[in-house]
C-alpha cells in the first residue's frame, strides 16, 4: 500500500481497495457511538462527509508471507479514526481459486469498524449478475445508502439496467458475474460478516463494482467491535469457462 500521494484508486476502475474502517459515505462526517456523536476529518477535504474510510490510503506492515499467500496489517487510531482497533488482510492465491480474508479486533473496548472490499471487475453491457437477496438498499442522488427495505428474490441483472448504485442483504452465499462475451463466469463466495454486498456500475458499463460489506452505511451507527466480538469476512474467487452464447 503506498505511504504518500493520492489514493490508488483514484480514477481507476480496474482495481481492489480495502474498505476499513468502513465503506461508502458518512454524511456529516460524524460516527455515533456509546457516548455521542464523534466528529472525524471529511474527505475528500471540504466534502462534508467522509468516503470509504481510510484503511486504503494509509501503508500497511507485512506480517507474513509465503508462497501463496501474504498477510498484511494495520492499527488504528489515526489522524483520521480516532478509535482504538487492529486489523489483518490475507491474500492468498490456490489452484482453483483466489481469497481474501479479513479481521479486525480492538483491546481496549467496543469501537466502531466494519469491513470491506472495493474489487473492480472488466466487464461489458450484456454481462449478467445473479445473487440472492433478501433486502436491498438504493443510494439516494447524493450517494449516500437509504435503509434496507425487505424483498425476498433472485435477481439476474444486465449491467447496462443497473442505473444507480445499490446494496443487498444477502440470503445466499454467492454472488456470480457472467461474461457472455467472453465466456467466463465469476463465482464470488462471501463468508462470515460479508453478508452484505453493494453493487456500483460505472458510465458505459465497462466495468462493474463487487463490493462485499459487513456494514452498508444507512446510518451512521456502526456495530461495535468488542475485545471478544471480533469481526471476521472471507471471500473466495472462482472462475469458470462458459459456453458462449
Amino acid at each position: 500500500m503506498p505511504d504518500a500521494g493520492p489514493p490508488p484508486y483514484a480514477g481507476k476502475k480496474a482495481t481492489a481497495f480495502p474498505l476499513i474502517p468502513f465503506g461508502g459515505r458518512l454524511r456529516d462526517a460524524a460516527v455515533q457511538t456509546e457516548t455521542g456523536m464523534v466528529r472525524v476529518p471529511e474527505h475528500p477535504p471540504e466534502s462534508g462527509l467522509v468516503l470509504h474510510g481510510d484503511g486504503a490510503r494509509r501503508p500497511w506492515g507485512l506480517k507474513y508471507r509465503s508462497p501463496n499467500a501474504a498477510t498484511l496489517s494495520l492499527d488504528w487510531p489515526s489522524t483520521d479514526w480516532p478509535f482504538e482497533g487492529h486489523c489483518e488482510m490475507t491474500f492468498a492465491a490456490f489452484d482453483d481459486r483466489f481469497e481474501v480474508s479479513q479481521s479486525v479486533g480492538t483491546t481496549e473496548g467496543p469501537a466502531p469498524f466494519a469491513l470491506g472490499w472495493h474489487p473492480y471487475f472488466r466487464a461489458d453491457g450484456d454481462s449478467l449478475l445473479l445473487l440472492d437477496a433478501d433486502a436491498v438498499s438504493m443510494n439516494d442522488p447524493e450517494g449516500f445508502a437509504r435503509p434496507f427495505t425487505r424483498r425476498s428474490e433472485a435477481l439476474k441483472m444486465r449491467l447496462r439496467d443497473v442505473a444507480s448504485t445499490r446494496s443487498y442483504r444477502l440470503s445466499g452465499p454467492d454472488v456470480r458475474l457472467v461474461k457472455q462475451l467472453a465466456g467466463i463466469q465469476l463465482s464470488l463466495g462471501l463468508f462470515g460478516a460479508f453478508d452484505e454486498v453493494t453493487i456500483h456500475v460505472p458510465p458505459q458499463a465497462q466495468s462493474i463494482a463487487i463490493e462485499p460489506v459487513s456494514h452498508v452505511l444507512t446510518s451512521p451507527c456502526f456495530p461495535n467491535v468488542g475485545t471478544n466480538s471480533s469481526l471476521h469476512g472471507n471471500v473466495a474467487i472462482r472462475a469458470h469457462q462458459i459456453e458462449l452464447r
